[in-house]
Parts: C-alpha cells; sequence; structure tokens
C-alpha cells in the first residue's frame, strides 16, 4: 500500500509557540460566535468537531490536563510520552471516519513544528477520495513555495491565479467536508465577510494551526491527531463587492477552492505542555474528559475504560 504581499511584523505580537507567558497566543474572541448556524451557511456547528469547543495549550489551561491526568502515577506518565506514531496511525485515523488511503502518508518533516515523538504526515487527496489524477494542473513554485498540484473548480475553468493554501480542522471534520463535496462557507461572520472560506497563505500557516482541533486517536488514545488541508485557491481578479482579505487573512469562495492534499499531526497527548510548545496546539474539549478513563499497562499500552452500568 503506497499510501507576494509584503506584511508589516510587529515585534511585540504574539508568536505561536514562545514560552514566555506575557507571550502566549490569545484564544478566539467568542462574542463574534452566537450561534452554530447562519443564514450565509449551511453548517451547523453543533454537529461537527470545531476549533469553538477546544482549548489552545497555554498556561491558563494547563489545570485542565493535569486533572485529566491526575489520576496516574508518573511511571504512567512517562510511557504515555512516549507513544510511537507512524503512517499507519494515520491511515487508521482517517479509515474511522470513512476515508480510506491508496497510497502511504509521506513523513513531512518540515511541514510544521511538531510535540516530542510526534510527528506531520502528508497525503495527496486524490489517493483519498474521488479525483482523478489526471485532473490535475501545475501551480508553478515560487521563491516561496515548491508549487503543488490542484484541479481546476466545478465548472471546469482553469483558476486564473492558482495559489497555495491552507485550512486547518479535525480529521472529524476533515472527512466530512470530503465527503460533502469540499470546504463550505463558515458561520464566522468576522471582519463583516459573510459567506465566505476562511484559509491562510503560505507565510501564516502557522496562526492557522490554533485552528487544527485535536481529538484522541481511536487507534491509541495514548495519541491526539489533527488535520490542515492543502489548498489551491484562485487568488485572480474578482467580481466589485467581493471580499479578498479579512484581517490578513484569505478569504474565498468556495467555488475558488480545491482541495490538493491533507497534513495530519499525531502526537502523544502527554507531551501537551512540553518545554516551548505551549500555544502550539487546540484541544478539542472531549479530550480532557474521556483522558480521565485511560488507563496505562506496564509496557505502556494505553485504552480507555468504559463502565458498564
Amino acid at each position: 500500500m503506497k499510501i507576494m504581499k509584503l506584511y508589516h511584523v510587529d515585534t511585540a505580537a504574539p508568536l505561536i509557540d514562545e514560552t514566555d507567558l506575557d507571550f502566549e497566543p490569545e484564544e478566539a474572541d467568542p462574542n463574534e460566535w452566537t450561534a452554530p448556524t447562519a443564514l450565509h451557511s449551511e453548517l451547523d456547528l453543533s454537529t461537527l468537531i470545531h476549533w469553538r469547543q477546544a482549548l489552545i495549550n497555554t498556561q491558563n489551561n494547563k489545570w485542565r490536563f493535569n486533572q485529566a491526568f491526575d489520576h496516574l502515577n508518573w511511571q504512567q506518565k512517562e510511557l504515555l510520552k512516549k507513544a510511537q506514531v507512524d503512517d499507519s496511525v494515520v491511515v487508521k485515523e482517517w479509515q474511522y471516519n470513512g476515508i480510506f488511503h491508496t497510497e502511504k502518508p509521506e513523513l513531512s518533516e518540515e511541514f510544521g513544528k511538531t510535540f516530542p515523538n510526534g510527528a506531520w504526515y502528508f497525503t495527496r487527496f486524490a489517493t483519498m477520495w474521488n479525483l482523478s489524477p489526471g485532473d490535475y494542473i501545475r501551480v508553478p513554485p515560487t521563491p516561496s513555495s515548491p508549487g503543488t498540484w490542484c484541479i481546476p473548480n466545478a465548472d471546469r475553468q482553469v483558476f486564473q491565479v492558482p495559489t497555495k493554501a491552507f485550512h486547518a480542522t479535525s480529521v472529524e471534520n476533515g472527512a466530512k467536508i470530503a465527503k460533502t463535496g469540499g470546504l463550505k462557507n463558515g458561520v464566522s461572520s468576522s471582519g463583516g465577510a459573510n459567506g465566505y472560506v476562511f484559509v491562510e497563505n503560505e507565510k501564516r500557516k502557522l496562526l492557522g494551526f490554533r485552528y487544527a482541533t485535536c481529538t484522541l486517536c481511536l487507534s491509541n488514545p495514548a495519541l491526539v491527531k489533527c488535520a490542515v488541508f492543502e489548498l489551491c485557491v484562485d487568488r485572480g481578479p474578482t467580481e466589485h463587492g467581493i471580499q479578498r482579505v479579512v484581517r490578513d487573512q484569505w478569504v474565498q469562495q468556495e467555488h475558488r477552492i480545491v482541495i490538493t492534499g491533507v497534513f495530519t499531526h499525531i502526537f502523544p497527548i502527554a507531551n501537551l505542555y512540553a518545554e516551548g510548545m505551549r500555544g502550539c496546539a487546540a484541544i478539542h474539549k472531549s479530550v480532557f474528559d474521556e483522558l480521565q478513563n485511560l488507563r496505562v499497562r506496564e509496557d505502556g499500552h494505553a485504552w480507555l475504560q468504559v463502565d458498564m452500568d
């Protein structure tokens, strides 16, 4: 199985992986969200594993982590930190959600920072879902990007300015996105951008990782997983009144986006607060509840104990 726009750099701005307490990333503003649905979107966030129900691994949230592991002794915690990650975990986790690999996921050491014993893996989307590799067009490389492949949009019209971008989510949502035909207009109305998909460009992809919502791996609950879609978006001219940027994020219409691949991040949950990694992950609140049922054998095997009342 073989499965440039220049941006002003604010030196006082929070960095996503700083360890200084004064520089932790801010939580998303909940005031921008008033309901799980909206007239401009077909999505219902109450049915999704969404970043809105996640917590960034900041110092203020560490008590949730400590409470979830309070029933384990230090030897068990050390064993959990050594949980093994490989491409078979990626295959299993997508398979549990109805998406099957026909090619082996590729280890991607350069895509993003990871936790101790964690890893990023890349899979071409055409090998996971109903896309024909023959339909692909080339996004040419630039000084900051090696280029990629994408397909024309639904009308079979080649994008005017095909450009690489990213959209972070959970694996569970990623599977739904694949099954329902691609990314849909979001519920968020941030910056007045109603009826768009929010994506990050190459330079801002690290900031998008806070939307990659981690959940426990079903194949091994000592691990968590999340996903970041690699996209081809059309940044060509738009009609009058169509927004292109909101708060430095790119906004796209649905028909100007094609998913070209997915990066899956897997890492041991026990390493969530490893040195230098605070502010690097969004953990769904359900994880902290489930971890209270985590059990660990002397050989490091982990499982969730379910009470059968």
